[in-house]
């Protein structure tokens, strides 16, 4: 960004890079020439800690132990962690087919998502495929189908560089390597009729994104609208907590290289992540508005409001335009007042307190509340399981007891709404004690899926609920819904979740099948060295819809705000709505996401 006038009060910053956590001394095997990592499990394992702990995804180390599929890990248990993920199960003929070797546990379904293609296309290539593959299997996948459903949005090669096959390599793992579609791979190779070769030379494409988010607009508007009091360039605020004075390391960050975790401050990781996708948003627009259209300035706010006293009696914060962040509650309510008294649109980007709100007109919120998130779920169930048997637990404590509640509500609400006779019921609740269980065996139906929503924040509630529900798939068809916090849950195998198709709502979520996504990711990777996270992608999103904003309209947007909303982000939408004639804004725009073969679908509401 050396043509953007960016203000940097405090002289800082680099990539993180990820950093995986293997004990020293952990046992290595080879098998069939592959080398894993023999893990042994121990008290309080999870899948998803195992996942963490490797920098290994879910997905793989199922796959390399089927054995755990359908059943917890125990502790005792040995599971194999290949040293080196890549996808050996795939090999080339010719440029009409891909030729796919069938693991262990795979599924049409997971082979379909790997290559890019529907199911049906697989099917027909292959009519002895039967519904259980076997392992050791051949499936033809089809090149062309690949080519004609995602040609509108595959990369345009610009330029192209060589690669030397190693043993072992196949497209899918060059593809992850050089974050180059496979299919672009084959375009650039004529297809490469002969298969890849150990010693042989190939063409890899350095890519241009076609029609990249990251250069077009993200908002829709309903009406049109007359500007006034716009600028030339417009001054915007960036209060992050960074801990500055805690990460002496980063001075070796001077070269603009990724450093390791081990040298960030802990809770500076947060707002360097965010601080990248902003970075990043600052490109997009530069290239569209020019270089002199916003200039941006960073403060560190630390967690101490006396810090945010002596950011907020500067001079230049009296000429800002907008204000993002801070991210502590306090930091933020002090900041907000300031913003207030000299009429400032200030945001927050992250989940925080709807008190901010009120009596407020120039705060914005983009983390829908608790309340906005049950809503949307119980519409998505009307939607999607209001023809089957829908059962809510309401736990004894007072806030499950008052989600519940509300969930019930909504739920009755939506469904008049809609006046849909052919709905089943409203929903069962049970009050949650001593006999439960028996009471929730008796509201079961065999003949219709069970959708039962558990609306609490104890892991200790949900973990012993989900362990008293683990029989329950073999008489009855049940899906179960929680909240955002169960995906942390580390004492509940991933396997539970799995098995009753868990579904949870939240603020937000990255769609890595995104067109989009891709887009930043891109851009994201050449610029920083590493793949985004959560934060980076709501620092990118919400930089770019709001100084799109700013620009638009000046620094009375905030007029014209609930007439835009956004469809297709990759991590979290955009739909404000006023809270009250003098409060401020909140998005009411929430995700769905639920498992299905390990990994989890994302829906927005």
């Amino acid at each position: 960004m050396k043509k953007l006038k960016i203000v940097l009060l405090l002289l800082f910053f680099a990539g993180i890079s990820g950093f995986a956590q293997i004990e020293s001394g952990t046992e290595t095997v080879t098998v069939n020439g592959k080398k894993y990592y023999l893990y042994t499990v121990e008290k309080g394992n999870t899948l998803y800690s195992i996942s963490k702990q490797f920098n290994t995804p879910l997905e793989i180390i199922i796959l390399e132990n089927p054995h755990i599929k359908d059943k917890p890990i125990n502790k005792g248990d040995v599971l194999k962690i290949p040293v080196k993920h890549t996808e050996e199960s795939t090999f080339y003929k010719n440029g009409e087919f891909i030729y796919h070797k069938v693991k262990q546990g795979e599924t049409i379904y997971a082979i379909a998502r790997e290559y890019n293609i529907s199911a049906n296309d697989i099917l027909a290539n292959n009519p002895d495929a039967g519904d259980e593959l076997k392992p050791e299997q051949m499936l033809k996948i089809p090149v062309s189908k690949i080519k004609k459903q995602y040609s509108e949005s595959l990369p345009i090669p610009t330029n192209k560089k060589t690669h030397l096959v190693n043993k072992g390599e196949t497209l899918y793992s060059l593809s992850k390597l050089y974050n180059v579609p496979a299919d672009s791979i084959l375009k650039a190779n004529n297809g490469l009729p002969s298969g890849l070769k150990e010693g042989e030379t190939i063409f890899i494409p350095e890519i241009a994104v076609k029609n990249s988010t990251v250069q077009l607009s993200t908002a829709t508007i309903k009406n049109s609208f007359t500007a006034t009091g716009l600028k030339n360039t417009y001054h915007v605020a960036l209060i992050l907590p960074f801990f500055v004075y805690q990460n002496t390391e980063l001075e070796q960050a001077q070269s603009g290289k990724p450093i390791d975790e081990q040298y960030v401050f802990p809770r500076s990781k947060i707002a360097f992540e965010f601080y990248q996708g902003v970075l990043l948003a600052l490109d997009s627009l530069e290239k569209r508005l020019g270089k002199d259209k916003f200039k941006l300035f960073v403060f560190d706010s630390g967690r101490d409001t006396n810090n945010i006293s002596e950011i907020l009696v500067k001079p230049e914060m009296k000429t800002m335009d907008l204000i993002i962040g801070p991210l502590y509650y306090s930091a933020f309510v002090k900041t907000a007042e300031f913003a207030k008294e000299y009429q400032i649109p200030i945001v927050s980007p992250v989940a925080i307190n709807n008190k901010v709100l009120l009596g407020n007109p120039y705060v914005m919120k983009t983390q829908p509340s608790k309340t906005v998130q049950i809503t949307r779920f119980a519409e998505y169930v009307v939607d999607s399981f209001r023809l089957d048997n829908v059962i809510i637990i309401q736990p004894a404590d007072q806030e499950s007891a008052s989600s519940a509640t509300l969930f019930n509500t909504a739920y009755k609400n939506y469904l008049t709404q809609k006046r849909d006779t052919s709905a089943s019921s409203f929903p069962k609740i049970i009050a949650w004690g001593s006999g439960s269980i028996s009471t929730l065996n008796t509201a079961l139906s065999k003949e219709k899926r069970n959708f039962i929503f558990i609306p609490t924040s104890s892991q200790i509630f949900a973990t012993e609920l989900i362990n008293s529900l683990s029989g329950l798939h073999e008489s009855y068809r049940v899906s179960i819904g929680g909240l955002e916090n169960w995906l942390k849950y580390e004492n509940i195998d991933i396997a539970y979740f799995n098995r009753f198709n868990l579904h949870v709502v939240k603020g937000g979520h990255v769609n890595s099948e995104n067109s989009n996504s891709l887009a930043i990711r891109n851009e994201y990777v050449n610029k920083f060295g590493t793949y985004p996270g959560s934060y980076a992608m709501s620092g990118f999103e919400t930089t770019l819809f709001f100084l799109e904003r700013l620009n638009e309209f000046g620094k009375g947007f905030m007029d014209q705000l609930r007439n835009y909303y956004t469809e297709n982000n990759p991590y979290t939408n955009f739909k404000f709505l006023k809270t009250g004639p003098e409060s401020g804004f909140e998005n009411t725009s929430s995700t769905i996401v639920y498992y299905r073969d390990y990994m989890l679908i994302k829906e927005n509401r």
